[in-house]
């Protein structure tokens, strides 16, 4: 795996190269970038502070971004297929019309967050928490929410997804008290 500094990657970026496929960017400093369409696959992405930044339409699958900070980031239509976000700070982040299939998001903080649209089949979001969160249209099949937080969490169609008796409801109660 090829190590490339955040700088590195921007200055390639402007120039117009977008596949950064398989490298390791382990806390790249890349807040508020412009990154659109770009080609992270396979990439480590650990402890990465991409805040504020434009990730739409990104291909991410199978990224290592655990305990990366992407809170208030675009990642509308981006392929996150397997990524792994445990960890991870996503808060009021953007994943409208996203794909999260199989997606290891575990203790992850997702507070606010626009799933709107986004495929989470299989995804496992245990212990995640979910506050406030926008489910409207998310695909839930099979998506692990054991001990999840979903209080306040808007439009999610539970009747597919897997949850325990610790899982918070939207309503504030307890899953097992349905």
């Amino acid at each position: 795996m090829q190590q490339l500094s955040g700088e590195q990657l921007l200055s390639e970026y402007e120039q117009g190269r977008r596949d950064f496929q398989n490298l390791d960017l382990r806390e790249a400093q890349l807040f508020g970038q412009d990154l659109r369409g770009i080609n992270l696959s396979r990439s480590d992405l650990r402890n990465a502070y991409l805040a504020y930044s434009n990730l739409s339409n990104a291909n991410l699958a199978n990224t290592n971004l655990e305990r990366a900070q992407l809170e208030h980031t675009n990642l509308n239509s981006a392929n996150l297929e397997g990524a792994v976000l445990q960890n991870a700070t996503l808060s009021r982040a953007s994943f409208y019309s996203a794909n999260l299939r199989k997606a290891l998001l575990v203790q992850a903080n997702l507070r606010h967050t626009d799933f709107q649209q986004a495929d989470l089949t299989q995804a496992n979001l245990t212990e995640a928490s979910l506050i406030s969160a926008q489910l409207e249209d998310a695909i839930l099949i099979e998506t692990q929410f054991s001990g999840a937080n979903l209080f306040r969490a808007r439009g999610a169609d539970l009747a597919e997804a897997i949850m325990n008796q610790s899982t918070t409801m939207p309503d504030g109660f307890p899953s097992d008290l349905l």
